[in-house]
Parts: C-alpha cells; sequence; structure tokens
C-alpha cells in the first residue's frame, strides 16, 4: 500500500471519527437547548399566569439567543457533514440548471416573506454537468439564502448563471444588502467570522459562508466576494466540472451478494472503488462508464457469458486490455482449464488470500 493511500486512509478516518464526535456533541448540546425554548414558550403564553412588560422582554431575550444557539449548534454539525464527505466526492450526472431553479424554488417562500424578488437568468445554464448533487444544492441554497437574509424588504436579488468558455459552472448571486467593508471581505469565508450583520444591526456569528466556501474547495472550485459598503455584494462562484473519478474500479461479475460484500471489503482495503454485475447488461454498462482496472468473475457466471464476451468486457483501446480475474470454488487442474478457456490472466480459488487477491489487481492498476 503506498504512503498517499495510506495518508488518504487515514485523512477518511480521521474526518468520520470527527464527524461522529460532532454530532454526539451536537445532539447531546440541543437536546437540553429544546427544552430551554420549550419553557421560554410556555413562558411566552402566559399559561400559567400574566408577565410584567420587564417579563415579557427577557423570554424574548432567551428565545432570540436561544434560537442563535440552535443556529449556530445545526450549523456546526452542517460544516462538519460537509467537511467529511469532501473525503468521498459523489460524481454523478445532473441536470445543473434544473437543480438550480429547484433551489431557488425552495427559497422563494422566504424571499416572499420579506418583499423580496428574486431576478433570476439561467437561460446560458447546461443541463449536464457532473458534479456532487450534495454539495452543488448546499451551495446554491447557502449563497442566495444568505443574500434573502441579508436584502432589506421590498428590494431584489439577482441571480446570473452561466457557463465559460472551459466550461465551468458561474454562477452570480447579487444582493442589495448594506455591504461589507474592504478590510472584511476575506473574513466572511472563515469559521465564526463577524463579516456581516445581522437584520438588528449586530455583528452575526456564522458558519454559513464557511460551509459553503468547505464546499465548494471540495468540488475544486472558487467563491469570491465583491463588495461596497452602502450598496450590496455579489458572490461569484466558479465550478470546473468533476473528471474521473481516481481511485481505481474493479468489476466483479459475481451473483452472490455474499460474495460481492468480501470482495468488496476486501479491496477497499487498498483504496479500490468495485461494481458489481449479475448480467452482461450491467457488465457492459460499468465498463463503458466507469473504466474498470480489472474484472473478477465468478468461474459459473463467466462461463455463461461465454469467452467471447469477457474478451469482449476485457478489451480497452489501443490493444491495451483490463486484468481478467476468474474466481473459482476449487483449486483444481480442471477448474484451471476452464479458466484458461475463459481467457483468464489470473486464476484464484476460494477461500482466498487477501493479500494475493490485492496484489493480483494491483498488476493491472492505472
Amino acid at each position: 500500500m503506498s504512503d498517499s493511500i495510506a495518508k488518504g486512509e487515514d485523512n477518511g478516518a480521521g474526518a468520520a471519527a470527527l464527524s461522529k464526535l460532532i454530532a454526539t456533541l451536537t445532539h447531546e448540546l440541543k437536546t437540553p437547548l429544546h427544552s430551554i425554548l420549550s419553557l421560554a414558550d410556555v413562558l411566552d403564553s402566559e399559561i400559567d399566569g400574566k408577565l410584567s412588560e420587564e417579563q415579557k422582554r427577557q423570554v424574548a431575550m432567551i428565545k432570540r439567543n436561544g434560537g442563535l444557539l440552535l443556529e449556530m449548534i445545526t450549523e456546526l454539525l452542517q460544516y462538519s457533514s460537509m467537511s467529511y464527505r469532501s473525503h468521498f466526492l459523489q460524481k454523478e450526472q445532473v441536470n445543473l440548471r434544473s437543480l438550480v431553479e429547484e433551489q431557488l424554488e425552495v427559497l422563494q417562500s422566504v424571499a416572499v416573506q420579506k418583499q423580496i424578488t428574486l431576478e433570476k437568468n439561467l437561460s446560458a445554464v447546461t443541463e449536464t454537468f457532473v458534479s456532487d448533487r450534495v454539495f452543488l444544492r448546499q451551495i446554491v441554497s447557502n449563497l442566495v439564502g444568505n443574500a434573502v437574509q441579508y436584502s432589506p424588504e421590498g428590494s431584489s436579488v439577482s441571480i446570473f448563471g452561466s457557463m465559460s468558455a472551459e466550461g465551468d459552472f458561474v454562477l452570480d448571486i447579487v444582493d442589495s444588502g448594506e455591504g461589507i467593508a474592504l478590510h472584511k471581505q476575506e473574513e466572511v469565508f472563515s469559521e465564526l467570522n463577524r463579516g456581516r450583520r445581522s437584520d438588528s444591526g449586530g455583528e452575526n456569528v456564522g458558519l454559513g459562508l464557511a460551509i459553503v466556501k468547505a464546499s465548494v474547495e471540495g468540488l475544486g472550485g472558487q467563491l469570491e466576494v465583491k463588495s461596497e459598503q452602502g450598496r450590496g455584494t455579489m458572490f461569484r462562484l466558479v465550478l470546473p466540472e468533476a473528471g474521473p473519478s481516481s481511485v481505481p474500479v474493479v468489476l466483479l461479475i459475481e451473483s452472490e451478494p455474499a460474495s460481492v460484500t468480501v470482495l468488496e471489503r476486501c479491496l477497499s482495503t487498498d483504496n479500490y472503488e468495485c461494481c458489481a454485475a449479475q448480467n452482461e447488461q450491467q457488465a457492459e454498462q460499468t465498463v463503458q462508464e466507469r473504466d474498470p482496472c480489472a474484472i473478477i468473475c465468478e468461474l459459473s457466471l463467466g462461463e455463461s457469458f461465454g469467452a467471447a464476451q469477457l474478451k469482449k468486457l476485457a478489451a480497452r483501446g489501443a490493444g491495451g486490455s483490463r486484468g481478467l480475474i476468474i474466481l473459482a470454488g476449487f483449486d483444481s487442474p480442471q477448474e484451471r482449464a476452464r479458466a484458461k478457456q475463459l481467457g483468464a490472466d489470473e486464476f484464484v480459488a476460494k477461500p482466498f488470500d487477501v493479500e494475493e487477491l490485492l496484489a493480483r489487481v494491483q498488476r493491472y492498476r492505472k
């Protein structure tokens, strides 16, 4: 196992442990906080007796500050979740224009409450884009939601989408808020920043834009801010389309779910991603879409495919080929001969030695 792979596994394990710790802590913090807010609601309802004006003011302060604390705890969990997820991006083809429009529709009700108009122009946004759907939703929702939050009632927020000459997704979000001072513009992306102001005029402490920045960086993009005090703010998002996964893929042609699980666990220890197939159509689709470096095929299922089909699946461009590893139930001359007839590059018998299997797959790793 290479040092880079080991480092990647350590980072992933550390992120998972941190995510679990923060999730536990935030749960423990949320439970008593919900109780405090519920009791404040009971007091505010005056079900147990009338409150004086001073008591009402104090209860309102409890509810307001408790609500802010709850929001910060939620953001902390969200930030941890997105930081952890950046180690395991899920790249898929998404309808980019529809995704942005869906997030704007969700935020429309919030905008209506503040009598804010959402002006959009997404006609130049492509419909086909490869990226992480969860990150994209998180980024768009946070940026537009932030713009609505800091724009005064009766104003507008503009959202302009386009594609660069290089195929990057470019999204400009322009609000009508009070703007950000030049010396504070870089601070808005830091954890617990104090770069923007709340509706009440006091400075806001939050993780919203730090979450966005972590998400954008997880996708290899950039986020810029341009603002002038008293004249609003523009955030520009630039996201490249995700390239092919750097994690090598192994195609598993296996009919037994238990065997698939064992193979997946074994190969994951050396940072392989497994794609299982039980028929020729699934196998062909995986070869076309994921370009596996090797194929592990159960002997009897391989015989049902036939040598010609297996050769076709193993073939690569420019005369190259994927490693075809035949997995058999017994190690015998007869089974080795059957595997050879199928064009096997490697023969592995069950129960197999994990290190031996990994060594054989490693020969074909790109």
